[in-house]
């Protein structure tokens, strides 16, 4: 009884589509893999005059100037 009646979702890998988000990429930046991205945003415009781009969280707008993505994963964890 192998009665194809459309009704199955399809198995093929060009129909199938991906569940993980898109990771946008800036210039000038290796590839933002971790998934703290998604819970914050980088701030050029408040980084005037420093090297370091600062990092503001999306839920609380709490800024971050030094420490990195490491750093906002422990506030994230309430550290």
């Amino acid at each position: 009884m192998s009665s194809h009646d459309g009704s199955t979702p399809s198995s093929d890998p060009s129909t199938a589509q991906s569940s993980q988000p898109s990771i946008s990429m800036s210039s000038g930046s290796r590839g933002r893999t971790d998934l703290a991205w998604g819970h914050c945003r980088e701030a050029p415009e408040l980084s005037v005059g420093c090297k370091k781009t600062k990092l503001v969280c999306l839920y609380c707008a709490q800024v971050f100037a030094g420490g990195g993505i490491n750093r906002f994963k422990q506030h994230l964890d309430g550290a």
